[in-house]
């Protein structure tokens, strides 16, 4: 079973059905997080259509067939931002959602499964270092007895390029799409922790970037 995965740890949550809202009512989440509560069904939410770039976890007790085509239908829906909470549902049914980036998570569950404290979807910061910078690292001549600067500097050039090989990558299927934006975001938080890295070193060595332009 997929852990939530798509929920975003900066940003805003919309939160659809009465029991998942009351559980986030009463739970203290991180400052940084925003719950749009909407007490309604998941049919309500759908008439609504609310085009939103917002993470959304739907409280379903049941997931009948209609409800999954009336789901893959909707055009203003991201799957991959999606997380749908289920009581009941077949094996096809849940299968349908999963295969096109839609995570699925059988209930109960803890408000805890869905937001802890660091480790959700969010988007990936933007580069710290330019090319030319990141030739720099692996051009150093480090003053400890290690070549750590080199290293980090070839893995921020391997994680730089399949990030941007991960975006331009064809997408046959909605599954490819959710698939593909997955890799672009992993790859990126993956990217920002190597570039803190980076930074230690950089400060370790007393290192000057030159301005660009």
């Amino acid at each position: 079973q997929p852990n939530a995965g798509t929920l975003m740890r900066k940003g805003v949550i919309n939160v659809i059905g009465p029991v998942l809202s009351s559980q986030f009512r009463q739970h203290p989440t991180s400052p940084n997080i925003i719950i749009n509560e909407h007490h309604g069904t998941p049919e309500d939410w759908l008439k609504s259509r609310q085009n939103t770039n917002d993470s959304t976890i739907l409280e379903c007790p049941s997931v009948s067939t209609k409800l999954v085509t009336d789901i893959l239908t909707q055009k203003f829906i991201e799957p991959a931002l999606i997380t749908i909470v289920y009581g009941f549902a077949s094996r096809r049914s849940i299968r349908r959602l999963r295969n096109v980036g839609i995570t699925c998570l059988q209930a109960p569950i803890q408000v805890t499964d869905l937001i802890e404290t660091e480790h959700f979807q969010s988007t990936p910061s933007k580069r710290s270092y330019t090319d030319n910078q990141i030739s720099e690292l692996l051009t150093l001549v480090p003053s400890i007895e290690c070549e750590c600067p080199n290293h980090i500097g070839q893995l921020l050039i391997g994680l730089n390029a399949f990030e941007k090989y991960s975006q331009e990558c064809e997408n046959a299927t909605p599954s490819d799409k959710a698939l593909h934006s997955s890799l672009v975001e992993l790859t990126g938080h993956a990217r920002g922790l190597m570039e803190k890295a980076a930074d230690l070193v950089v400060e370790a060595e007393g290192i000057s970037f030159q301005m660009e332009s």
